[in-house]
């Protein structure tokens, strides 16, 4: 190996050009990289971010957020746009749908899965989405309310069936 190591992963733009994703997409083992590379849909130019732009949540909270300088007009124009943040928690059975970029997805566009609320883990919901590598960081709308809920996080595998885990949004200071 010469050092090096490459990963990838979801974000969600917010207002101020600031990129919300997971601590484990930007970070390994509690380092930041030295760079990283951030392509945005309908862009042709790619985002280079250096260490000083991504800080992560505290400790025990999954998340990072990125600021990006020397946004182009069309990007600014999309951070105005932002989803809001549910105000109130879920009720097990209503519908969300995951948003992201899993390895298992379109090769040319964002991927929608839905699924249900199933439950709560401590500071994650519990749905029965799909979610699978590269979906982390992306974004859990709750379809009845059409706000931002969390983060998808990880998964944890039964023997037969896996349910995923989402962040709780309401953790996130930005």
């Amino acid at each position: 190996s010469n050092g090096t190591a490459t990963g990838t992963g979801s974000g969600v733009l917010f207002s101020g050009v600031k990129l919300i994703t997971n601590g484990h997409v930007v970070s390994y083992q509690g380092s930041l990289p030295a760079q990283c590379t951030i392509k945005f849909p309908d862009e042709t130019i790619s985002y280079l971010i250096l260490p000083g732009a991504i800080t992560l949540a505290p400790a025990g909270v999954d998340a990072a957020f990125i600021e990006i300088v020397n946004a182009t007009p069309y990007l600014k124009n999309l951070a105005s746009g932002v989803a809001a943040r549910c105000a109130v928690a879920p009720a097990i059975g209503d519908g969300i749908v995951i948003l992201g970029y899993p390895s298992i997805g379109s090769a040319t566009g964002i991927t929608a899965t839905e699924g249900i609320v199933s439950g709560t883990d401590g500071n994650y919901f519990i749905t029965s989405a799909k979610v699978e590598r590269g979906n982390s960081g992306g974004a859990a709308i709750l379809s009845q309310k059409n706000c931002y809920l969390g983060i998808p996080s990880f998964v944890d595998v039964g023997s037969i069936e896996a349910l995923a885990r989402i962040l709780d949004q309401s953790l996130l200071v930005y």
